[in-house]
C-alpha cells in the first residue's frame, strides 16, 4: 500500500508516493522521540494532582465569590421586580418604566455571566485533568499501540500527533501540539533529573512542567 497527496489543494502536487512500510517506519521514529519512560509518566501525573489540589483551595475560593455574587444579582433581581409592581409605584413615582428596563438589562445580563461562569468552571476542572494525564499516558504509550494496533489505530496516533502533517521527498513533517513538543524538548532534562531524585525539588523543571500542563492538546476526537 503505498500513500500520496490527497489533491485537495489547487495546486500542482509533484510529490511521489509512499509506501506504507516506509511511512509507518519514520512515523515510528518520531514517537520514539516523544515517548517518555513510566517513571516520568507517573511523576508528572502525580505532581499534576499535588498542583490540583493547591490550586482547588484557591479557585474554591473564587467559585464561592461568584456563587455569592449570582446570590445577590437575583436577589436584585426580586428586590427590583417587586419595587416596580408594587401599587405604590402605579404612577411610576418610585421607579419609572424606562429606568426599571435598564436596571434588569444590566442585572440579567450579569446573571447570565456568572451562571456561565460558573458551570464553565465546574466542568473544566475534570476536563483540565484529564486531557493532562491523557497527554501524557499518550508519551508513554502511543509508540507501543502504534507498533501493536492495526491500520486504523497508526492513522489515529499519527493524527494525534500535529496539526499540519505532509510528505516532502518522501519524508514525513509533523508540526507537533505544543505539549507534546515541549515533552520532546525536556523530557532528556527531566529523565536526568528523574534518575538523581532531585526533580520535585528542581523549581526550573517545575516550571517546565507546568508549561506542558497548561497547553494541553486537543486530540483527536475531542
Amino acid at each position: 500500500m503505498y500513500y500520496h497527496c490527497t489533491k485537495r489543494s489547487k495546486t500542482p502536487c509533484h510529490e511521489k508516493s509512499i509506501e506504507e512500510h516506509e511511512l509507518w517506519r519514520q512515523i515510528d521514529f518520531a514517537l520514539s522521540k516523544l515517548e517518555i519512560t513510566e517513571k516520568f509518566k507517573d511523576w508528572a501525573i502525580r505532581y499534576l494532582h499535588d498542583y490540583r489540589s493547591n490550586e482547588h483551595i484557591a479557585q474554591e475560593t473564587v467559585f464561592t465569590n461568584k456563587q455569592k455574587e449570582l446570590e445577590s444579582v437575583r436577589k436584585q433581581l426580586g428586590v427590583l421586580t417587586l419595587k416596580y409592581t408594587a401599587p405604590e409605584n402605579e404612577t411610576g413615582e418610585l421607579l419609572s418604566a424606562d429606568e426599571f428596563k435598564a436596571l434588569k438589562n444590566d442585572l440579567t445580563k450579569r446573571k447570565l455571566e456568572l451562571e456561565n461562569d460558573l458551570n464553565h468552571q465546574a466542568a473544566e476542572k475534570d476536563r483540565w485533568l484529564d486531557l493532562t494525564e491523557r497527554t501524557f499516558s499518550f508519551a508513554k504509550y502511543a509508540r507501543y499501540y502504534f507498533a501493536n494496533g492495526d491500520r486504523e489505530a497508526r492513522r489515529e496516533i499519527f493524527s494525534s500527533l500535529g496539526s499540519y502533517l505532509y510528505l516532502s521527498d518522501q519524508k514525513i513533517s509533523i508540526e507537533l501540539h505544543y505539549p507534546f513538543k515541549m515533552i520532546m524538548q525536556n523530557k532528556e532534562e527531566i529523565e536526568n533529573e528523574l534518575l538523581q531524585v532531585r526533580t520535585l525539588q528542581n523549581t526550573d523543571t517545575k516550571m517546565l512542567f507546568m508549561q506542558i500542563m497548561q497547553n494541553c492538546p486537543v486530540l483527536r476526537g475531542q
